[in-house]
C-alpha cells in the first residue's frame, strides 16, 4: 500500500476539494496532520529521487530547504506515496498502519482547516511554496510547511522586519522601553514580530499599532485558540494591522515545549532579535541563540545591575550582542539608514551557544535527559531521531530537548541536537 497518494487521492474525493487553490494546500495539509517532518521526508525519500531533483550533491540536509527540494519531494510523494514497509521501519510513522483510522482523522481534521477558512476573509493557509510565505523563514533549518495566517498575509513579507522579545514579568522600565523601542522602529516602517505573550512581546506589538505600523504575532498554539485571554481587544487590532501566525494546528492549546519552536520562528521572520528583560534561564535567550544560528543580529538593552530581569540582557551583551540604547544603535549595525543590505551579514562577535544556568553546580539530570545524551555520545541527531530512538513521546523529549540547552548541556545547529563542549 502507497501511503501519502493513497490519502491525498481519497481526500480529493472525499471532501470534494474542486478549488485550484485547496487543491494545492491539500498535500501540505496532509503533512501537517500526519506530523511528517522535513528531516523525516529527507530520511524516507529514495537515494535516487534526491540526486534527481537536486543536481550539486553535496548540499547536505537542512541546507535544502533553500533549493528546489520542497518541490520535487512533495512531487515525489503524490506520484508515489510512501511504502507500507517504510512505514512499519519508523516508530514515528508506525501511526499510520491503521490506514482507515488516520484517513477518517485526516478527512475531520482537513474538513475543519477549510472550514475556518472559510469563516473569514482574513483566514489565509499559506504553504511554503505560496508567495506570501516569508522569505526569510525559508532560510532556516526547519521552516513548517504550512502557516495558519489572520490578518493581511502581504506584511508577512516586509521590507524591514525585526523581533522584540523579553520577559512575561517585566519592569515598569521594561515595558516603557519595549513601548518606546517598537513605536520607534514602527514610525521609521520596521515591521515589529513577538510572541503575544503576556510582558514584553505585548508592549511591542502595542507600541507598533499606536505609531500606526505592521506587527505580526507569532503564535504557541492554534490560532483559533484564545490565548491569552487578555489579549482579545489585542489580538483584533493585530489582525487589522498586521497578521498572528501559528504553524500549530487548529485546537491546539499552548504547551510549554511548543514556545521553543514559536521563538525559532520570530528569529527566523526577522533582521535581527531586540531582547528588552530577561532573566537568566528566560525563553528570551533561547530565541537570541536561534537567531545566531540562522545568521541574525541580536540586540539587548542593559538594566539595573541589580535586577534580576536584566541578568539576560547583560550576558547576552557580554557574549557579544550588541549593547542597545537607542534606534539608532540598530540602524548602526543592520546599516539601513537609507536601505536594508541585500544580504544578512554575519553577526561580529558570535554569541557562544551555551545558555548559562541559574543555580551552581552541574544540573539534575532526568531519565529522559540520560536517554538523550547517550544517543548524543554516538552521534548528532534530530530530534525525531531521538523521539525516536530513545523511545520516548514526543513531548517530553521536546520538553527536555528545552531544559537540556537552557542548561547548557546540549546546542542545536541546522535541526541536528550535540552535547555541549562545556
Amino acid at each position: 500500500m502507497s501511503y501519502i497518494k493513497t490519502f491525498h487521492d481519497t481526500l480529493l474525493n472525499k471532501l470534494k476539494i474542486t478549488q485550484p487553490d485547496h487543491i494545492a494546500l491539500l498535500p501540505w495539509l496532509i503533512c501537517l496532520h500526519l506530523r511528517l517532518k522535513a528531516g523525516q521526508l529527507w530520511k524516507i525519500l529514495d537515494q535516487s529521487v534526491r540526486t534527481h531533483a537536486i543536481a550539486d550533491e553535496t548540499l547536505q540536509p537542512h541546507q535544502i530547504h533553500q533549493a528546489i527540494w520542497f518541490h520535487e519531494a512533495l512531487t515525489h510523494l503524490l506520484l508515489y506515496g510512501i511504502s507500507s514497509e517504510q512505514v512499519k521501519q519508523s516508530k514515528q510513522l508506525s501511526r499510520w498502519t491503521d490506514h482507515q483510522k488516520t484517513l477518517t482523522t485526516l478527512i475531520t481534521k482537513i474538513q475543519q482547516d477549510l472550514d475556518w477558512l472559510h469563516v473569514h476573509a482574513d483566514h489565509h493557509l499559506i504553504s511554503i511554496q505560496h508567495h506570501h510565505y516569508p522569505d526569510l523563514l525559508k532560510q532556516i533549518s526547519d521552516p513548517p510547511f504550512l502557516l495558519y495566517v489572520q490578518g493581511n498575509p502581504e506584511h508577512l513579507n516586509h521590507s524591514k522586519p525585526i523581533a522584540i522579545v523579553g520577559s512575561r514579568h517585566p519592569t515598569r522600565y521594561g515595558i516603557e522601553t519595549a513601548d518606546k523601542f517598537a513605536t520607534q522602529l514602527a514610525q521609521e516602517h520596521w515591521s515589529i514580530h513577538s510572541g503575544f505573550a503576556l510582558g514584553i512581546d505585548a508592549a511591542a506589538h502595542q507600541g507598533a499599532l499606536a505609531a500606526g505600523g505592521v506587527t505580526i504575532a507569532v503564535l504557541g498554539n492554534g490560532i483559533d485558540y484564545d490565548y491569552p485571554k487578555a489579549h482579545k481587544h489585542l489580538r483584533q487590532q493585530i489582525c487589522q494591522n498586521g497578521a498572528l501566525i501559528s504553524e500549530f494546528p487548529l485546537h491546539t492549546i499552548p504547551e510549554p515545549y511548543h514556545f521553543p519552536l514559536r521563538n525559532r520562528l520570530i528569529s527566523g521572520m526577522s533582521h535581527g532579535v531586540l531582547v528588552v528583560e530577561a532573566g537568566n534561564k528566560s525563553g528570551s535567550l533561547l530565541t537570541a541563540k536561534m537567531a545566531l544560528e540562522q545568521n541574525r543580529d541580536v540586540f539587548a538593552i542593559p538594566g539595573l545591575i541589580h535586577n534580576p530581569a536584566s541578568r539576560g540582557c547583560h550576558w547576552l551583551i557580554k557574549q557579544g550582542a550588541k549593547l542597545t540604547e537607542s534606534v539608532a544603535d540598530i540602524h548602526a549595525e543592520l546599516h539601513t539608514e537609507k536601505t536594508l543590505p541585500t544580504k544578512l551579514k554575519q553577526p561580529t562577535p558570535k554569541i557562544q551557544v551555551q545558555i548559562p544556568s541559574s543555580s551552581p553546580g552541574k544540573p539534575e539530570i532526568s531519565a529522559t535527559a540520560q536517554k538523550i545524551l547517550t544517543q548524543l555520545q554516538q552521534n548528532t541527531a534530530t530530534i525525531d531521531e531521538l523521539i525516536e530512538k530513545t523511545g520516548c513521546q514526543t513531548q517530553e523529549v521536546t520538553a527536555t530537548l528545552l531544559d537540556m540547552e537552557l542548561n547548557g548541556l546540549i546546542i542545536s545547529q541546522h535541526g541536528y541536537y550535540q552535547i555541549s563542549i562545556m
